[in-house]
């Protein structure tokens, strides 16, 4: 398997280490508690936010750590789909109501899709996409979701990211007004 990204690789190191490592992170129930983890401090290295030539700010720090408390709840990276085309629906919703939509049903309610949407960043972001990986039995696309979580506050790509989300959820294809592919990094100004 072909290392993706930082947090990918960052991921499957983890994950072959120590479990008491990944058990420690998942909790961690505040960043400050995280920060005391080397397996945190880790990943942001991996992402390139400690090094000497690369400044980043508190917030992109606070950020990747946060991650590292999300991604430790990760069973199994399936880099098929997207987050959301495995969380939604297996085909374009229409007028359907959830209730009548039998094997189609997606895997993450609309309410708590609608609720993750306007979701705003620190702890309530870190418990929402917590929720999202025990929706889906702990196996995601680490890659996907890594860049959206990175992203997600950021005016332009969080909201990219929203729109390829939604149009995931509902199986509706691709928005037209945003990229195709969700990029596999978050860009360097996080």
């Amino acid at each position: 398997m072909s290392v993706e990204s930082p947090a990918l690789e960052w991921f499957l190191t983890l994950k072959k280490g120590n479990p008491g490592e990944r058990a420690r992170l998942r909790r961690c129930h505040s960043r400050s508690s995280a920060l005391a983890e080397p397996a945190a401090i880790q990943l942001a290295q991996r992402l390139g936010l400690l090094t000497a030539t690369s400044r980043a700010d508190g917030e992109a720090i606070g950020a990747a750590i946060d991650l590292a408390r999300v991604l430790a709840h990760v069973k199994e990276h399936t880099g098929k789909k997207r987050v959301m085309q495995s969380a939604g629906w297996k085909t374009f919703a229409g007028n359907r109501k959830e209730s009548d939509a039998g094997a189609d049903r997606p895997l993450l309610s609309e309410t708590r899709f609608r609720r993750l949407l306007t979701t705003e960043g620190g702890e309530p972001l870190v418990a929402a996409f917590t929720r999202l990986i025990r929706q889906l039995n702990g196996e995601v696309n680490v890659t996907d979701l890594a860049n959206a979580f990175l992203s997600w506050t950021h005016d332009t790509r969080g909201q990219k990211i929203r729109n390829t989300w939604a149009f995931d959820y509902y199986a509706a294809g691709n928005p037209a007004s945003t990229n195709t592919e969700t990029p596999t990094e978050p860009e360097a100004a996080l």
